[in-house]
């Protein structure tokens, strides 16, 4: 079972694929994040069409603005470069991305209780592990 955490990472990492270096911004955003919160393999293998999914997104969502005649269609096509120059670098990194994120998601790290936060098992059950 997989829930809206992994496209709740995805829609949050979708930023940083526009910045001249973005696998050390994604590095650095995951490691806060999995302090936190895990995702199961299956989660992290499909992060990189999660963000290319966001991008689609933004170009749907001003499709449809400027279709609704609220926004002139240069607002889409303003960002086209940016958004297909994103997905290029989705794709081009997938397997860089996916190793960095399961380097963090699987560490464990301290819970409140004093315990050990695990890797979440496929289902999505995380164990603490007493200390």
């Amino acid at each position: 079972m997989h829930d809206w955490r992994c496209m709740e990472l995805a829609v949050a990492l979708s930023k940083y694929v526009s910045e001249d270096e973005p696998l050390p911004l994604i590095e650095e955003f995951v490691s806060g994040y999995a302090v936190k919160h895990k995702l199961t393999d299956t989660e992290i293998e499909i992060l990189p069409d999660l963000i290319n999914l966001r991008i689609f997104s933004n170009v749907i969502y001003f499709t449809g603005r400027a279709h609704a005649g609220e926004d002139s269609i240069e607002s889409l096509t303003s960002r086209a470069a940016a958004y297909a120059k994103r997905v290029r670098w989705v794709n081009a990194n997938k397997d860089a991305i996916v190793e960095s994120i399961k380097r963090f998601m699987h560490t464990s790290y301290p819970t409140p209780s004093g315990g050990m936060m695990q890797q979440p098992s496929e289902e999505g059950a995380v164990s603490v592990v007493a200390a």
